[in-house]
């Protein structure tokens, strides 16, 4: 009998060929999304104007070499480890200190975390549903982080890598280079960013559930996981500095933190439907077996890699009780690593719920990349509108002040603004009146005044003593508005101090203020 065609020339089988033909198309779509997102990202990075935060960075990034990057991370007024500083300087001395090139490591980091989700979920799944994985982030408003020159996107990245390594290791795929890679990820996550151990904890989650499932202990796996914690003991010093900041830092951890974060990375909208599809597909995948007449169809997702990505999609709670016990400070960006678990989720309930069917897998991917379109065109307008307003405050202030010192009371706002003044050398004084004691009144919080006065030793910031500045002048020009961390022109009124108003340029007033007879 004649052998068949396919098997005369060599051919793989049919069910053979159709996995192949996926795995090509689905390299295909990676890398002509892989285009799209980095035309998106560096429109948007190049567009956006560095803000409060990036400008900690910027300065910082730019000090004459790394023993002033150290010392000045000694004074706790920024509150990351310096490997991020580091990779910000070499990649902005080769692409330049333009928002593309700062924002570069970023842009990369994020990256990496979509591809690293999209070979995580391929691993188990059809490629299709690894796409699907891959384009979710872009949806949620983790996105902004990966053209925002912080951390938050390398962490992203490096998590995400070491979860992938992480699964290589576990099934013992190149093993050896597996656990380098997860021992190199982890101790550079925590070395961009302290958080980043929420995130990393999620991987430990999973192996601890790993090993009860094997009743055996993975020693070279938990090896990686205790060198994971070797930069955090050369940070000790830094990180000594950074909790001198934590008795009154401006975001305190609450419980409620954990619900407000998912409200903000999802719309509730959003929210409700990946709940109902997550549940769905769990309860699916967490049934041990399925019986399709004689024959059993094993789950395809272990336990362990479901505690683990579970594990992420809850960084939230993990990073709250971490603050409530330790650090005394969240913040919404330091719970990001949730994006990781939840992008998984949802490839993962859409692929149980579909019963693995690819073409339903493209359409989804496609449905989501069309979404991230959307979603980059309304960030687009949203960065458009920020530097509108920029640039509206900076020409306001300029008009009306020409040649007298102008009181910002906005931290921030002084921060951006002082920025632009330097960039365009326009010669426009622009004062920041500071002071701990006052600040903790008004707002409960004094990091922000502590965090400028440090670094107008290395940024072009006028930052002086409230009370030196205001016993010297009988007038003031005072511009801003209401905001979180504003409390001078409150305590001017309490103070006796008589206001009116000069100017006003959208919600933002300009104040003259005059000092009562008789003071």
């Amino acid at each position: 009998m004649s052998k068949p065609k396919a098997e005369l020339y060599g051919y793989p089988p049919r069910r053979e060929k159709a996995a192949y033909a996926l795995k090509w198309n689905a390299l295909w779509a990676v890398g002509c999304w892989t285009i799209f997102y980095f035309v998106l990202v560096f429109l948007l990075a190049h567009e956006k104007p560095f803000w409060n935060d990036e400008l900690f960075t910027f300065y910082i990034s730019r000090l004459r070499n790394l023993s002033d990057v150290w010392n000045a991370l000694l004074t706790g007024a920024e509150q990351i480890p310096p490997f991020f500083f580091v990779i910000t300087r070499f990649l902005s001395a080769i692409f330049g200190f333009g928002h593309v090139g700062f924002r570069l490591p970023e842009a990369l980091g994020y990256w990496l975390m979509c591809i690293s989700l999209f070979h995580f979920v391929r691993v188990r799944l059809s490629p299709m549903y690894g796409l699907i994985a891959m384009a979710f982030p872009l949806v949620t408003a983790s996105f902004d982080y990966a053209y925002e020159a912080r951390p938050y996107g390398l962490v992203l990245g490096l998590c995400a890598l070491a979860l992938c390594c992480w699964q290589a290791a576990s099934i013992y795929h190149l093993r050896t280079l597996s656990l380098v890679g997860l021992a190199l990820s982890g101790a550079a996550a925590l070395s961009c960013h302290y958080y980043a151990l929420v995130g990393l904890s999620a991987i430990m989650v999973g192996e601890c559930v790993r090993s009860i499932h094997r009743k055996k202990v993975d020693v070279g796996v938990w090896i990686t996981f205790v060198l994971w914690i070797v930069p955090l003991v050369f940070f000790s010093p830094l990180i000594k500095a950074a909790q001198s900041y934590s008795g009154a830092f401006w975001s305190k951890p609450k419980w409620t933190n954990t619900l407000g974060f998912y409200n903000t990375l999802l719309t509730p909208t959003s929210l409700t439907l990946a709940v109902l599809l997550i549940t769905l597909g769990l309860y699916s995948m967490l049934r041990w077996s399925e019986n399709v007449g004689s024959v059993r169809i094993p789950r395809n997702i272990p336990i362990y890699e479901i505690a683990a990505v579970s594990a992420f999609a809850f960084v939230p709670v993990l990073g709250v009780i971490l603050a409530q016990a330790v650090t005394g400070a969240f913040n919404f960006r330091y719970g990001l690593p949730a994006v990781i678990g939840v992008s998984i989720l949802v490839a993962w309930s859409s692929s149980a719920l579909a019963h693995q069917r690819a073409g339903i897998g493209v359409v989804l991917f496609l449905v989501l990349t069309a979404l991230s379109l959307a979603h980059g065109v309304k960030l687009y307008f949203e960065v458009q509108g920020t530097l509108k307003d920029r640039m509206s405050s900076y020409q306001f202030v300029q008009t009306e002040a020409t040649g007298t010192p102008v009181v910002i009371v906005d931290p921030h706002l002084f921060f951006e603004l002082s920025h632009d003044v330097a960039e365009r050398r326009s010669g426009m004084h622009l004062v920041y009146l500071a002071d701990t004691s006052m600040a903790l009144k008004y707002t409960n919080t004094d990091t922000v005044e502590r965090g400028l006065q440090a670094m107008k030793r290395w940024a072009p910031l006028d930052v002086r003593s409230f009370n030196q500045f205001s016993a010297a002048h009988d007038t003031l020009l005072v511009y801003g508005y209401p905001g979180p961390f504003e409390w001078v022109v409150e305590d001017l009124i309490a103070g006796g101090w008589r206001l009116a108003v000069q100017g006003r340029n959208g919600n933002q007033l300009l104040f003259l203020a005059r000092r009562p007879p008789g003071q």
